[in-house]
């Protein structure tokens, strides 16, 4: 537990970018839009996990738009429109940075030093949990209880990653689980 906690600690700067530059995207998105709520937290409070994930094995992330997106309504929709507009679909002739919402200059430290290494961070130690039994989910959700909005927001980006990216989204799938499986773990008051 001390050295998931000391990684986590470690990660502060990639929370912050993290944060910071997905808060500024969706003031963006937001203006003048009176369906989304005032904040990103808000919305990502609102919204349920992805339905649907983690996927069986036989089946692929990029194939989730087809599948499942048609069926998000009302907060989930919202945030997965969202997370497409940080990671949208791929466009022949087109790099990423080109088309993202984030800033074109911020879009590298966000991209992969922020982003990807707090979806690798909790891929791992779900992972841990699952398979391993190195450590216990409900350890994990009671230690970072109040990390769940960080940990459901991530399931959201790495979905529409994969529309870029093209990969099957295996390597996730843990992340996938414990956003679906948090809520469960989470005492109801």
């Amino acid at each position: 537990m001390i050295r998931m906690r000391d990684e986590y600690d470690g990660l502060g700067p990639a929370r912050q970018v993290f944060w910071e530059t997905l808060e500024g995207c969706y003031n963006v998105v937001t203006i003048g839009d009176s369906r989304y709520p005032n904040t990103l937290n808000a919305l990502v409070d609102s919204a349920q996990p992805l339905m649907g994930l983690p996927l069986p094995k036989d089946e692929h992330l990029r194939e989730y738009p087809l599948k499942y997106a048609d069926r998000l309504t009302g907060s989930e929709r919202l945030l997965y429109d969202f997370s497409g507009k940080v990671y949208p679909a791929k466009r022949e002739g087109k790099v990423l940075e080109e088309l993202s919402l984030i800033d074109r200059g911020k879009f590298s430290e966000f991209h992969n030093p922020a982003r990807g290494a707090l979806a690798r961070f909790w891929n791992r130690w779900f992972e841990l949990a699952y398979v391993g039994r190195e450590i216990g989910v409900d350890t994990i959700v009671e230690m970072f209880g109040g990390q769940y909005r960080l940990v459901k927001l991530l399931t959201y980006l790495e979905t529409a990653l994969v529309q870029w990216t093209q990969d099957a989204g295996m390597p996730k799938r843990w992340l996938f689980r414990a956003a679906r499986d948090w809520a469960r773990v989470v005492p109801k008051t």
